[in-house]
């Protein structure tokens, strides 16, 4: 029209219209060019198996097409997909699943925390062959999950690496299935977005139960605690019960679905130790969805970092405890890590907790009347161990120490801990204890609180020991301080 109307009134302002025309037209199309070059920086995707920590800055890259696993039912299996950005970044970057009915796919980003300095003591010997090597800067530790179709931005020249689990169905057929991940941004995704996913579902199914069992302490659980519930409650103090109690459920949802066994501080079977215990608090009634659903605790912990139990009282839960068909291990925490001059009141405490077996950490000794005996890792030895098993004793280990074991620590590599379960497996260790899942206040070295979610240094003592990420499993989902 407008066209129509300019040549009616002059040919040769047509003649500018068109020329203006054109020349809009390159330039609409430059600029539409251009802004797919500058924002549709999302190309060369990669992915990578679930063992390696993958920088932000890193380059090259592995076989992404297609990703091929295999596992059996009840099983989560996991892989990493790096999405690179170019010079001007990305945004609105996101992740869904296609065809993959038979699991619950979930998605998480991964966040870098700053590795200033090496671990010393306490994992390894510094400058020792044990020591991993190339591990400072920004690594990979923390696990932010996914709302459904949320978008992250990419910073320029950098990667965001995602994490995929995928928790598989107890009820899918067996057979190979084709999925597929679906990579988009806001201004497009260039070759490569969409990944291909082969699962070979064994004709098996992962029991609920596990033969590596384990024993992990929470500090979060005792929310009482400011330095830890000030980090989700703008006033603690006036937190309702009930906020703290669903804040604490999920925490042992999230152990659960990694087949953790966490406990927290209890003096006895409340009604939440009881809803634990029984299995109704992981059931999809209660919004539990995964490996062992309907399952109570293993693992009953009294006292925890030490403690007794009056007789009476002890054969009272005792009773009440058998009636928990999930639950295998019941016992008071005498005291931990042990002076020689402690015998006396450990064999005191442990015998006023009678009938409820007692535990302590330190190497056997015929010198304690104790039922459970777990060895720090460094200090687990073959004979030490088995000279307790013939006297009767249960021998645990715990923490863990290269060279002798796997560490938790965030420099070491990723499949650090793997090594574990098979140690475990060959000396017939009935559990692996770690010492604290949720360590985000330094009180040992007197630091006060961390901001675990950008520092990596979390723990220190007044012995020098300095490590990063000890005692570091689980990061608040949310942090006020």
């Amino acid at each position: 029209r407008l066209g129509y109307h300019w040549l009616v009134a002059d040919q040769f302002r047509m003649r500018c219209f068109r020329a203006f025309v054109a020349v809009l037209t390159c330039a609409v199309l430059h600029m539409v060019s251009g802004t797919r070059v500058a924002l549709a920086q999302v190309s060369g995707i990669w992915t990578t198996n679930d063992g390696r920590k993958i920088r932000a800055s890193k380059t090259g890259v592995a076989d992404a097409h297609p990703v091929r696993l295999f596992g059996m039912r009840n099983e989560t299996l996991s892989f990493q997909i790096v999405v690179p950005a170019g010079a001007s970044g990305a945004r609105g970057v996101s992740l869904r699943s296609e065809g993959l009915s038979i699991a619950d796919v979930e998605f998480f980003r991964e966040d870098a925390v700053l590795v200033e300095e090496r671990s010393r003591g306490l994992v390894w010997k510094p400058g020792s062959l044990a020591e991993p090597t190339g591990l400072l800067g920004a690594i990979p530790d923390r696990l932010v999950p996914l709302a459904p179709g949320a978008g992250i931005d990419v910073a320029a020249s950098q990667n965001q690496v995602f994490w995929v689990d995928l928790w598989i169905s107890p009820t899918a057929p067996a057979g190979v299935v084709m999925g597929r991940i679906v990579i988009e941004a806001s201004a497009g995704c260039d070759g490569g977005c969409d990944i291909p996913v082969e699962i070979d579902l064994l004709d098996r199914t992962m029991p609920d139960e596990m033969h590596a069992k384990s024993m992990v302490w929470f500090s979060a659980s005792d929310l009482g605690d400011d330095r830890v519930a000030a980090r989700y409650f703008p006033d603690p103090a006036a937190a309702s019960s009930e906020d703290k109690a669903r804040l604490r459920l999920a925490h042992y949802w999230l152990a659960r679905k990694h087949r953790l066994s966490f406990f927290g501080q209890h003096e006895g079977i409340d009604e939440e130790l009881d809803l634990l215990l029984s299995g109704r608090a992981f059931s999809e009634e209660m919004g539990y969805r995964g490996p062992g659903q309907g399952k109570g605790l293993d693992l009953l912990v009294l006292h925890a970092y030490g403690g007794e139990v009056a007789s009476k009282e002890a054969s009272a839960i005792l009773d009440k405890a058998k009636n928990y068909a999930d639950l295998r291990d019941s016992f008071v925490y005498i005291m931990d890590e042990p002076a020689d001059t402690d015998r006396e009141e450990i064999n005191r405490r442990a015998e006023v907790s009678r009938p409820l077996r007692s535990f302590v950490t330190t190497l056997y000794t015929p010198k304690l009347d104790v039922d459970i005996f777990a060895l720090l890792a460094g200090l687990y030895a073959r004979d030490n161990a088995a000279e307790g098993r013939r006297a009767g004793k249960a021998i645990w280990i715990y923490n863990g120490e290269r060279p002798f074991t796997g560490s938790f620590a965030i420099d070491d590599v990723a499949i650090a801990p793997r090594v574990n379960p098979w140690i475990q497996y060959m000396l017939e260790i009935p559990r692996w204890f770690y010492w604290e899942a949720t360590y985000y206040d330094d009180f040992q070295g007197k630091r006060g609180a961390v901001d675990v979610g950008r520092v990596a240094l979390n723990f220190t003592n007044r012995h020098g020991d300095r490590v990063n990420g000890d005692g570091l499993l689980m990061y608040p989902g949310r942090d006020l301080l």
